[in-house]
């Protein structure tokens, strides 16, 4: 097996990778079609919309950050967030709490699905807050290894601790 995928990452290098990552600077989901939603429901479907004010509002409802979505392979808001490609949404989920261990149905967690994805700046935002780099899923397969296959130089270089 191979050695830790990262051992530091500079502010810098994930302030580059957030900039090269074509975040848009505003939110994309209309809160008024969601008004009716559980506060779940809410906080799930804005993750992936990338929008900042629904999920705060969702989270102030009372929505659990680590909620389950047994209806979509047991994804989470996390997991959503890296889906919609926003790394300002990963941020503010993880500063409410949001567990960036936790795994979907398929024994994925967020840093295998920003890893499968190739959004490097959200790896190394996991790796910051701890993710488990050596942890395969289902399939064996851990994010180094997913990188490698993905043939994702930046993942596969970042510096090491």
């Amino acid at each position: 097996m191979m050695g830790p995928m990262v051992d530091s990452v500079t502010e810098e290098e994930c302030e580059a990778s957030e900039a090269s990552s074509g975040e848009a600077d505003h939110d994309t989901s209309d809160p008024e079609d969601s008004g009716h939603l559980h506060p779940g429901a809410l906080l799930y479907r804005a993750a992936r919309a990338r929008n900042i004010t629904v999920m705060a509002e969702a989270l102030a409802h009372g929505a659990d950050v680590n909620m389950v979505n047994q209806e979509d392979q047991e994804k989470t808001p996390l997991i959503q967030a890296v889906i919609g490609g926003s790394l300002l949404a990963c941020e503010f989920l993880l500063q409410n709490a949001a567990d960036v261990n936790q795994r979907d149905a398929r024994g994925r967690g967020p840093l295998h699905h920003a890893t499968y994805l190739g959004h490097t700046g959200q790896v190394c935002l996991f790796l910051k807050r701890g993710a488990a780099q050596n942890d395969g899923d289902e399939d064996g397969h851990d994010p180094l290894s997913i990188a490698v296959q993905q043939a994702n130089a930046d993942i596969v270089t970042t510096p090491q601790q």
